[in-house]
């Protein structure tokens, strides 16, 4: 019975959040609007923002699983016409759990999400990147452009864009990230 009601609690608290700040939803609206007793709520929750924490941790958690093989890929190889099927993955995640990435990205959401998002992205694709390409050169410059960029991408697609597909999107993202990097002569790269 216990996770009915979790799953229950995040929803309704996710669905309060598109209209209003985190920051105001308060556990009485949430119980309200479930028709369950406070102290339902905090058996399972310490606050709010617990159950925004356990939403963020389901999506880091996804996003990991669809990371996992990352480093057995060597992205400055990748063929700029072919998905890399990591990169469907990691779009097909998001797209199934878009409500969530949108509320949590949007005004309304936890600004620290977006933060934690970006470092997610810097430590799982940016410093690869960076790595396999052998970028030395403007390298926090290059990164931090990286991982806006990206964030950027997913979140235009997201609100703006619904009827492209994670597999066009992934080819998209690889001829935007990956190509300009193949086409800088090796001198370029190295240069220091």
């Amino acid at each position: 019975m216990d996770a009915p009601v979790k799953r229950r609690i995040k929803e309704a608290t996710l669905a309060i959040n598109q209209t209003k700040s985190i920051h105001d939803i308060t556990v009485n609206e949430i119980a309200r609007k479930l028709n369950i007793s406070r102290s339902t709520f905090y058996r399972h929750y310490d606050g709010i923002y617990a159950v925004m924490e356990e939403v963020e941790q389901e999506l880091f958690e996804g996003l990991r699983k669809a990371t996992s093989d990352m480093e057995k890929y060597r992205l400055d190889k990748l063929h700029l016409d072919n998905p890399f099927h990591i990169g469907v993955q990691i779009f097909e995640f998001i797209h199934r759990n878009k409500e969530t990435f949108m509320i949590l990205l949007s005004e309304n959401g936890d600004h620290g999400f977006k933060y934690r998002y970006a470092k997610f992205i810097e430590n799982t694709g940016v410093n690869k990147i960076i790595s396999d390409f052998k970028i030395h050169k403007h390298k926090n410059l290059i990164t931090a452009f990286l991982i806006n960029g990206i964030v950027s991408l997913v979140e235009e697609w997201l609100c703006n864009c619904p009827e492209t597909t994670p597999v066009e999107l992934e080819r998209i993202y690889t001829k935007l990230i990956y190509g300009p990097f193949q086409r800088t002569s090796p001198d370029e790269a190295h240069q220091e």
